[in-house]
């Protein structure tokens, strides 16, 4: 990533819209034992951001659906060993960069006070070109407007209710 490209871009916006996989790091969650892999990614309009994949037998499903929403083939999958991160399969650790420059449909969503991607999907097409990105679309359907209820008739003092 240049400097330019950091220059221009932002954090990503909540929304929907196609990012590509720019790094990774891991993480462990010393309290809890827990191994967090993290990739960052940006957006055509250099918004940067991160998606995260906690390594655990119950959660693994997440980091394979993700995969395959990169279009990782079966093939590059046999590189990829992130359970093991911290022994010697520092060759397959590696292999993790398989997913570098892959785009995916991220769903960008506000959790308190930051925006995570909490979702993901296969992007049809191809991707679109560095600073000519889309806008964002909603990742759902913002609140409707408030209607304003019309004033009625009143006819005679009778009919206030005071």
């Amino acid at each position: 990533m240049s400097l330019q490209e950091d220059w221009r871009g932002g954090y990503l916006p909540e929304g929907v819209y196609p990012v590509k996989i720019t790094g990774h790091s891991f993480e462990e969650n010393t309290a809890s034992g827990t191994t967090w892999l993290k990739f960052a990614v940006t957006s055509a309009n250099y918004e940067t951001g991160k998606i995260d994949f906690a390594i655990t037998q119950k959660a693994f499903w997440r980091f394979i659906a993700f995969a395959k929403a990169c279009r990782i083939t079966e093939e590059e999958s046999a590189l990829i060993e992130v359970r093991h991160w911290k022994s010697d399969f520092k060759e397959k650790v590696d292999g993790v960069k398989a997913f570098y420059d892959r785009w995916f449909i991220a769903e960008a969503e506000r959790r308190d006070k930051y925006v995570n991607i909490e979702g993901f999907r296969t992007m049809d097409g191809p991707p679109p070109k560095m600073g000519e990105g889309p806008a964002p679309q909603q990742a759902k359907p913002t609140e409707e407007p408030v209607q304003e209820e019309q004033p009625t008739e009143v006819k005679s003092e009778d009919d206030l209710p005071f």
